[in-house]
């Protein structure tokens, strides 16, 4: 626990209020004539930035959802969220990063944007994906890396500040550079251009409490099984399995959310009634997004059961209990897999400390595949359980599991474990 600021810190802190409005200008403030691309065709513009990343256009277009998301109830949406997408692309090329190590930056950002601030190992992290990071938000910031550290172990690294930091001093590097002509869907001309002013948004949020009457939807009503959600109540994506199919399901500010205040409507397994409506991206693609939802209050055994089992495999590996984890075999497993194979497969963290970090939602995400009442496949991402010195690389298979766990007689255990290429 800190239990004195510094000076330099507490100056720094101060200055939080006010710099992402004065680094998103002074990054900006040559602008051109030319619009940037996302203004005149946002579907060439994802195709623009793919690249830089590494993803697919598919998998920008994704990614890039799910941040928007993230980031409705910030500071930072509309034009400047593109401007900083944008210069994240270019700060993996620069970086000479790998498309997982982008999507790890991002998901820091996501998770940031949804809780408001960046703590001090989002930081350090974040400087591992993309390195050099640290040291160039902390200029944006007018500090040291030392002063960007005590400002996010004091709770006050904005996570809109600390995008638009960040992202400033990639503009400059780009353009001390030559990378300015159309360089990673950042702008259009030969120089950057100024977005234009995001609207008022005490306006537009009462815009969005007003649901008005003259917008009509044609809405669609399911009842199903939560089988993956990905950032929570604050907005993001649901996966919904229903008696019909899998719902990709988005939720924004105008969804009306009737979940209690029980965590367990978060849950995988949790069985959700809602409301629907498609709508159109602008260029012919639907995605569906939730009007209401509703808990009904039943969460779903065997996913609940699977779901708490692979979760405490994961959680009693980070910790070297490998007798213990290697318990939680069904026979099966046990006679294709031995204790030894655990630990020398084991790429886990080691410090203690570490391990309690990893006890956040997200540093094992799950997934559903499948469910009935004998028979759970389950997906898990185990990138954050990974060592800072180890990367995870979309398309190996370093970091992705698939798990088949069963029921015998009222107990549950891992049946079979398969490496995959992606979550």
């Amino acid at each position: 626990m800190i239990s004195r600021v510094s000076r330099p810190t507490r100056s720094l802190v101060r200055l939080t209020s006010v710099l992402t409005i004065l680094c998103l200008t002074a990054s900006l403030s040559s602008a051109a004539e030319s619009q940037p691309r996302w203004v005149t065709n946002e579907v060439e513009w994802v195709g623009e930035v793919a690249p830089c990343f590494g993803f697919s256009v598919s998998e920008t277009a994704r990614v890039w959802r799910k941040l928007q998301a993230a980031a409705e109830s910030s500071s930072m949406t509309g034009p400047s969220l593109h401007w900083f997408f944008a210069t994240l692309a270019i700060m993996t090329q620069h970086a000479q990063s790998t498309p997982a190590d982008a999507s790890a930056a991002l998901q820091i950002f996501e998770t940031g944007f949804i809780l408001g601030h960046l703590t001090t190992v989002d930081v350090r992290t974040l400087n591992v994906y993309l390195p050099g990071a640290r040291a160039l938000m902390a200029q944006g910031l007018g500090g040291t890396p030392e002063q960007l550290e005590s400002v996010a172990n004091a709770g006050a690294l904005s996570t809109s500040v600390a995008a638009a930091a960040l992202g400033s001093q990639v503009a400059k590097l780009a353009t001390a550079q030559g990378q300015g002509s159309a360089q990673c869907g950042f702008w259009s001309g030969s120089t950057p251009s100024l977005p234009p002013a995001p609207p008022d948004r005490d306006a537009s949020r009462e815009q969005k409490t007003r649901r008005p009457e003259a917008v009509k939807r044609k809405m669609y009503a399911a009842t199903g099984t939560v089988y993956y959600q990905s950032t929570g109540s604050h907005g993001g994506m649901v996966l919904l399995k229903t008696d019909s199919g899998l719902l990709d399901l988005s939720l924004s500010d105008e969804s009306q959310l009737n979940l209690s205040d029980s965590v367990r409507a978060w849950d995988n397994g949790a069985v959700w009634q809602v409301h629907y409506y498609k709508k159109d991206n602008g260029y012919g693609h639907f995605f569906l997004y939730i009007d209401k939802a509703t808990f009904t209050g039943e969460v779903n055994s065997s996913i609940d059961a699977a779901s708490t089992l692979i979760k405490k495999y994961y959680e009693i590996l980070a910790r070297r209990m490998y007798t213990k984890a290697y318990g939680l075999f069904s026979e099966k497993q046990k006679a294709h897999t031995t204790i030894k194979e655990l630990w020398q497969k084991n790429d886990t963290f080691t410090a203690p400390g570490d391990v309690d970090f990893c006890s956040r939602p997200k540093c094992v995400d799950i997934k559903i595949v499948s469910h009935d009442k004998a028979k759970v496949m389950i997906r898990v991402d185990t990138g954050l359980l990974k060592k800072r010195d180890q990367t995870c690389y979309k398309n190996t298979d370093t970091c992705y599991y698939q798990h088949t766990v069963i029921n015998r007689g009222g107990s549950w255990y891992i049946d079979d474990t398969q490496n995959i290429h992606d979550f």
